[in-house]
This record gives C-alpha cells, sequence and structure tokens, in this order.
C-alpha cells in the first residue's frame, strides 16, 4: 500500500499527521542567554539610594504608527488617550463605558477597544485598552499587556528598567532599556547622602582592586557509613582538587576499615572564589 492508500483508509492518522506538519515550532529560550550583562546585581555597598524614580518609556507600532507609551507595572490595564485612540484609527466600543475604582480615585472610562496590534522590535502582541477623555499620558501600558507578553523587569540601583518581552505566538523575544530612566535623568531624585553615578563607579572601582584578605579555615568533622560518598560528594561539587581525591582513595584501599576524616573549609573569596575542602596531610595517614 502507498501512503496516499494508508492515509485515505485511516482518517484519523490522516488527521494527526495533517495537525503535526501544520504545528507552528515555537522555540525554547532559556534565560540564561538571553539576559545581558547589565542585569547583574551592583556589588554591596556601591548601590545609589533614591527618593523618586520615573516610571520608563518604550517606543512601539500601532497599526503602522510609531509612538512611546509609558510603561506601568501598578496599572491593572492598558489606558489609551480618545484622542489618540482615534489618531491612531482603533475601533472604539462606546457602548462599553463607565466608571474604574483605583485604590485612592475613580475615573471615567468613555469606550474600549480590543484586538489592538502592539509592535514593540520583534514582539508583536494583541491587546485591549480602556479610552479614556483625560490622561496625562497618550498610551499606558500595564499588567495587561506586561502578563501577555510575559515581561521581566529588571530595576537597577541607578534608576535604569530594563524590560525582557517575549513574543506570545512564536516565542521572539526584545531587551529594552526604557527611555526616560537611568542615571541621567531629571526625575530620578536621590536621597541625602546617596553616592552620585561617578561615586558608585568609583567605589566599584576600588573594590575590584582590593586586595584579598587571608582566608580564615575552618574544621569540621564528616560522619558517613561509605567514605566512598563522601568522596562522590566532592568530586561532584568540586569541593577537593584532583589530587587530593586521589590520595583520598588511595588511604581507603590501603585501611578499608571504618574511621574518619577532618575536612578544613575555606570561605569563597570575594565573588570570583568558590567554597574549597581539602582533607589536610596531617590526617591522610589516618585508617577511614
Amino acid at each position: 500500500m502507498t501512503l496516499k492508500e494508508i492515509l485515505a483508509s485511516s482518517p484519523r492518522l490522516r488527521n494527526e499527521l495533517k495537525g503535526r506538519l501544520s504545528r507552528r515550532l515555537v522555540p525554547s529560550v532559556h534565560l540564561s542567554v538571553i539576559l545581558p550583562k547589565e542585569m547583574e546585581w551592583a556589588d554591596p555597598g556601591t548601590k545609589m539610594d533614591r527618593k523618586c524614580v520615573a516610571c520608563g518609556m518604550v517606543d512601539l507600532v500601532v497599526k503602522g504608527s510609531k509612538c512611546a507609551a509609558m510603561v506601568d507595572k501598578g496599572a491593572e490595564m492598558n489606558i489609551i488617550r480618545d484622542a489618540d485612540a482615534l489618531k491612531y484609527g482603533l475601533e472604539i466600543d462606546h457602548s462599553d463605558c463607565g466608571i474604574l475604582h483605583g485604590a485612592n480615585c475613580k475615573a471615567v472610562f468613555c469606550g474600549y477597544a480590543s484586538n489592538v496590534l502592539l509592535e514593540i522590535g520583534r514582539v508583536k502582541a494583541r491587546t485591549c485598552f480602556f479610552v479614556m477623555p483625560n490622561v496625562d499620558h497618550g498610551i499606558l501600558l500595564g499588567r495587561s499587556f506586561l502578563c501577555r507578553t510575559e515581561t521581566l523587569m529588571f530595576n537597577k540601583h541607578d534608576g535604569s528598567l530594563i524590560l525582557i518581552l517575549c513574543d506570545p505566538a512564536c516565542g521572539n523575544y526584545e531587551v529594552i532599556t526604557c527611555r526616560n530612566t537611568g542615571p541621567r535623568s531629571l526625575r530620578n531624585k536621590p536621597n541625602p547622602g546617596s553616592f552620585t553615578i561617578e561615586e558608585s563607579e568609583d567605589e566599584h572601582q576600588r573594590l575590584m582592586a582590593e586586595p584579598e584578605g587571608e582566608v580564615r579555615e575552618e574544621a569540621f568533622s564528616l560522619s558517613l557509613s561509605d567514605v566512598s560518598k563522601a568522596m562522590d560528594i566532592m568530586a561532584t561539587h568540586e569541593m577537593v582538587d584532583p589530587d587530593a581525591i586521589q590520595a583520598l582513595r588511595e588511604q581507603v584501599l590501603k585501611y578499608p576499615q571504618a574511621g574518619e576524616i577532618e575536612l578544613v573549609y575555606r570561605p569563597p573569596r570575594g565573588r570570583r572564589g568558590l567554597a574549597m575542602a581539602q582533607a589536610p596531610t596531617q590526617t591522610a595517614s589516618r585508617p577511614f
């Protein structure tokens, strides 16, 4: 039988094959691959302190028209000014109107626009807007849009706001640093006594150039019924160098009876070091 005859005789197999061939491939993206270098915590002791930080602005395209929108993670919905909605040619349902009750105010909306396509770089997403007559910003993107695009927001101590947006349909993503944010923004006001951006960078350079202090060692005992488990643990977590592991194996083979071993813990050296442990030479001759 040919493939055509097989598919003709089995509608279930034909439909399953058709579904597999028409299925859209969505790439799997790991955050460790796309996170930029800027999305790292600053060193302790170098962070600025601010009494107010501006909301971020992003550039986007609404139905082919370029515009800017404010990102507000404290807003529950997306809002657009009625004049801007007419300007961009949005279809407004004026029968859906009323009053929105917020935490400390009431806002009147005069319509509702649904299925609006927004483009931010390679990310395209359809969302909805409450249309209001009197708002300070033309477009405000609230949690409705942020959840739709699974947006990650990273707030830097210098006032910068970095967004990572994901296209809900095809998996494309964009990493964007919002406008009107950062250490040079006039809306970001530092607290009295806070570092300036220059002082913060100078302190970071000083800490990086500061020599490492003397490492303090701490001894502790390890009790396991099978010493081979201890060797596996240390080898897996890179707690001991290969030469120390080999010396430990030789002692175990030489003295197979039960015993004990003393380990020395060395705290990590700065941010670059790792926790290390070693078997001291004075205990190498002990039976295990």
